[in-house]
């Protein structure tokens, strides 16, 4: 089976590296990138459609599961999050079958890791929901929580500044005008998201076993709902962790530069599934609230104003 179908690569006889005659992006590695280590259309597309579908399933399932239920900052960021990942995968996918030419601009095939860059940045954003979540069981103020996100924000958009006009150097200058790789301002900052969200998860993980703890900031609900809503945030972290290490070594290997095209798009779908990570705790947070919050308002014999412990308010429509 070939490793590389692209059919600007021109190989001899022997299988060596003869020439390439499509168009070439300002950073590719050399004159023979797309030729070398696995680079097949069929995967390159294959993935992110995987990461297109899975933003386009997380749309929905944000809209029909906590939408419908609260228009809350949160939810609708989470909406935006998997709105960018799948903006993103379609220009990975248009990319892919064009074999990276966009009509003779093949520059043009890396705004896909601006967009995920972008969406990464808004994850961050929607993870203070966990943070709140965090600081209200260890009862802590929760405006550590908008110091953390807005720090974060802050250093991510001086990393895309920087990172972007070091893209623009190489395109006019020449990659080796640039002092350094623009890739690396986009690692650090999807290698800081990766771990701040594996030590949210461990954070989670940790307090889930401290179910007096849950249970003294939640007292409306009874020892065995506790119990049930901590076995599922034990599962939802395990799985984040053990995910979020298998991305890294995902990309780990694809920055390699010299396995080929393919390798780096198998790490597309792991972005939206880490969106989907964090949907499945939303879900879980979402259901803790509104069960000690109906609790609160039969117990109180009045109606609440809705509003939730991690700071956001519940539709006027929920029941």
């Amino acid at each position: 089976m070939p490793t590389v179908d692209d059919p600007h690569c021109v190989f001899h006889l022997d299988g060596s590296f003869a020439r390439y005659d499509g168009y070439l992006d300002a950073w590719a590695s050399g004159p023979d990138a797309p030729c070398i280590g696995l680079n097949i259309r069929g995967l390159n597309v294959a993935f992110p459609t995987l990461g297109l579908a899975l933003s386009i399933g997380g749309l929905a399932c944000t809209w029909y599961f906590l939408l419908r239920e609260r228009k809350t900052t949160y939810n609708y960021t989470l909406m935006a999050v998997f709105g960018c990942f799948g903006l993103g995968s379609l220009a990975d996918v248009i990319a892919a079958a064009d074999d990276f030419q966009f009509g003779g601009h093949p520059n043009v095939s890396h705004l896909p890791k601006i967009l995920y860059y972008i969406a990464c940045m808004v994850l961050f954003w929607a993870e203070g929901v966990r943070l709140n979540f965090i600081f209200i069981v260890l009862q802590r103020p929760r405006h550590y929580t908008q110091k953390i996100v807005y720090s974060a924000l802050i250093f991510a958009s001086i990393l895309l500044i920087i990172g972007v006009a070091v893209f623009a150097i190489g395109v006019v200058k020449g990659r080796d005008s640039a002092p350094v790789p623009y890739t690396m301002f986009y690692l650090v900052w999807l290698l800081s998201v990766g771990i701040a969200d594996a030590a949210i998860s461990i954070t989670i993980l940790r307090l889930s076993h401290r179910q007096s703890a849950i249970l003294h900031k939640y007292d409306k609900l009874t020892t065995e709902q506790v119990a049930a809503f901590a076995r599922r945030f034990r599962i939802i972290s395990i799985f984040h962790i053990i995910f979020i290490l298998g991305m890294g070594i995902l990309f780990g290997i694809a920055s390699g530069g010299t396995v080929g095209y393919s390798y780096s798009y198998f790490t597309t779908p792991t972005l939206p599934l880490q969106a989907v990570s964090l949907l499945c705790s939303m879900l879980v947070l979402q259901k803790m609230e509104t069960m000690s919050h109906r609790k609160t308002a039969t117990s109180s014999g009045v109606k609440s104003n809705g509003s939730t412990q991690t700071g956001s308010k519940q539709s006027r429509g929920q029941r």
